[in-house]
């Protein structure tokens, strides 16, 4: 890999939707809207950001909440764009044969510019991204989770529980930034998919993520962590600055 910038910076947009900004890219994941608080991170913030760097827009897959046809409209305000979407997502016809977009499927490498780009199958629906771009490694989930669901057949949980370690082992065992699932909605459960990725892979630091407005993962997260996960945990408020990385 190439030797790092000196920082990269990663913006919290909403739920899933991350940007993250190297020295020549910048990175949209599975944006679908901005966030509902004051003074959070914008879409228009982060556009405004761009310059003259290479804008390469991810989309895990297409439930509303990781995706808005709005992104399409971005290639009007961005000088240079790629697209970098699964398969289930519906590409406008007059984009379709255009090589700035690519439909990707799980388990499977591509390069999009000077971008490597893994991915692997989703416990939903669609992929998540193992992104390596300017000297950084970087890993957003999609929905790919331990998704443990009460009530739930067993058989159906145990089966849930072993897609997700047989992805999770095939991820290299360090990256640098990993955005990951954590959803209150699996009560007790909320963080077995995070565990087993700290158990597996080695981040510098990570964003949980598909919380939407609850926040309280946060605290929930300071109760159930030890000291050495917690330190390598981002935590997200409403109104979030930028949290960068220096080298």
């Amino acid at each position: 890999m190439r030797p790092k910038p000196e920082r990269l910076l990663v913006y919290y947009l909403f739920h899933s939707g991350f940007a993250v900004v190297t020295d020549s890219h910048v990175l949209m994941f599975d944006y679908y809207r901005d966030s509902p608080s004051e003074g959070g991170i914008t879409l228009n913030d982060v556009l405004a950001e761009v310059g003259n760097r290479h804008v390469v827009v991810f989309v895990s897959h297409s439930h509303h909440d990781h995706f808005t046809p709005e992104i399409w409209q971005w290639r009007h305000r961005c000088a240079k764009i790629s697209y970098v979407t699964s398969a289930d997502v519906e590409v406008p016809q007059e984009l379709s044969a255009v090589n700035e977009v690519v439909i990707v499927d799980a388990n499977s490498t591509y390069h999009v510019d000077s971008l490597r780009v893994s991915t692997y199958a989703s416990t939903d629906e669609g992929v998540a991204f193992l992104v390596e771009v300017d000297g950084y490694r970087i890993y957003h989930a999609g929905d790919l989770n331990w998704w443990h669901w009460e009530g739930e057949p067993e058989a159906d949980n145990l089966a849930m529980a072993e897609k997700y370690r047989q992805q999770v082992d095939m991820l290299p065992k360090d990256v640098d930034i990993a955005f990951v699932v954590v959803d209150p909605r699996l009560e007790h459960a909320y963080r077995l998919g995070l565990t087993y990725f700290m158990s597996r892979v080695q981040a510098r630091l990570i964003f949980p993520m598909h919380f939407g407005e609850d926040y309280t993962i946060f605290p929930r997260l300071q109760r159930d962590l030890s000291a050495e996960q917690l330190s390598h945990i981002a935590e997200i408020t409403p109104s979030p600055l930028p949290f960068f990385l220096v080298g």
